[in-house]
C-alpha cells in the first residue's frame, strides 16, 4: 500500500541517517517487530538497510512473536476455556497453601 511504503521508507531514511551522522558502519544487528513493513522478502525495512549495512543481521523480536500468537490463540473458543480454567485451578492451589 501507499503509506506502508512511505513508513518503509522513513523508517529506512532515518536508521541510515543515524548511522552516517554516528559512524556505526560497525552495526552487527537489526532488532525488529515480526511485521511485513519490517521484514518483507522484497520491500522489508531490513532488506533496504542491509544495502548500506552489509554486515547487519535482522533479528526479529521473539517476545513479539510469541505475544501475536497468544493473541491470535485467544480467539479460538477451547483456547480460552483452558486458560480459564487454568486460572481458576491457580486460585484454587493458592487458598490451599
Amino acid at each position: 500500500t501507499p503509506c506502508a511504503c512511505y513508513v518503509r521508507q522513513i523508517l529506512a531514511q532515518t536508521v541510515k541517517h543515524f548511522v552516517k551522522t554516528n559512524n556505526s558502519k560497525l552495526c552487527v544487528d537489526i532488532g525488529t517487530d515480526t511485521s511485513n513493513l519490517m521484514l518483507g522478502e522484497q520491500k522489508g525495512t531490513v532488506m533496504e538497510l542491509q544495502k548500506c549495512l552489509p554486515n547487519a543481521l535482522k533479528s526479529p523480536c521473539a517476545n513479539h512473536a510469541l505475544n501475536l500468537s497468544i493473541s491470535k490463540s485467544s480467539r479460538v473458543q477451547a483456547v480460552r476455556n483452558t486458560v480459564g480454567n487454568n486460572e481458576g485451578s491457580n486460585c484454587v492451589l493458592q487458598s490451599i497453601r
